[in-house]
Parts: structure tokens; C-alpha cells; sequence
């Protein structure tokens, strides 16, 4: 996939994950439950492709290491720490678990988002383009 299309897919599909979270935290802020699980569902989704848009557009650069190292642990740890609110979530919904152990997941969760965007907008700040992506292979 060419550079041009692969920012845009990432930037965009990362945009509609954004508001699919924000919608997902204001429908369970709300207690809208079925609208809650709902937009759960579309932000897992978006998510997915964000992810992959991200990995097609990392092959276009070339990343020093400590920026890599410490994003990848980043984006893995939250990717998978994603199953901490949905299990919490799902207790919750079942009344097997309490509204306080999904709350603190999620806000643990998002402490994870938000460094690993952080650290994602650092990689692309330092990264450099390869020479096959600037000649537009």
C-alpha cells in the first residue's frame, strides 16, 4: 500500500476509534447500557484496523530503537490489557462483578491508550521514511 493511502487509512480509522470511545465512555457514563455494548462493539472493530493501518503505515519508516522498544511494549500491553474492562464489563452486565472493578480497569485501560498514542506520536516524530517509501514503491 502506498504511504499516502496508508496515513490516511491509519489517521482515519484511528479518528473513528476515537469516537467510538468517547461514545462507548458517554453511553456507560450514562448507564445506556445497549448502547453501551453497542459502541464496545464498534470501537473493537475500528480498533482492529487502526491497528492494522498502523502496521502498514510502520512499514514506510524506519524507527530508532528506544522509540520502537517502548511503544511496541506499550501497544501490546494495552492491546491485550483491552480484555481487563470487556471481562469487568461483562461481570458487570451479568451482576457477577461491581460497577467500582469495571470503572478501575477502564481508567487503568485508558492510562495504557494514552501513553501509547503518546508514544506513538514520538515514533513518527523520530521515524524516518525508507528510501523504497519516498521513491513510491
Amino acid at each position: 500500500m502506498p504511504h499516502e493511502q496508508a496515513f490516511t487509512l491509519f489517521f482515519v480509522a484511528l479518528g473513528v476509534t476515537v469516537c467510538f470511545l468517547v461514545g462507548t465512555l458517554t453511553f456507560g457514563y450514562l448507564r445506556m447500557v445497549r448502547a453501551h455494548i453497542a459502541l464496545v462493539g464498534l470501537f473493537l472493530g475500528s480498533f482492529l484496523v487502526t491497528v492494522a493501518g498502523a502496521e502498514m503505515l510502520g512499514r514506510h519508516y524506519t524507527f530508532p530503537q528506544p522509540a520502537l522498544g517502548v511503544h511496541l511494549t506499550l501497544a501490546i500491553a494495552t492491546s491485550a490489557g483491552t480484555l481487563f474492562p470487556l471481562a469487568t464489563g461483562i461481570l458487570r452486565w451479568r451482576e457477577q462483578g461491581s460497577l467500582r472493578q469495571h470503572r478501575t480497569a477502564v481508567y487503568a485501560w485508558l492510562v495504557g491508550v494514552v501513553a501509547t498514542l503518546g508514544t506513538g506520536v514520538w515514533m513518527l516524530a523520530v521515524g524516518q521514511r525508507t528510501a523504497q517509501s519516498l521513491a513510491g514503491h
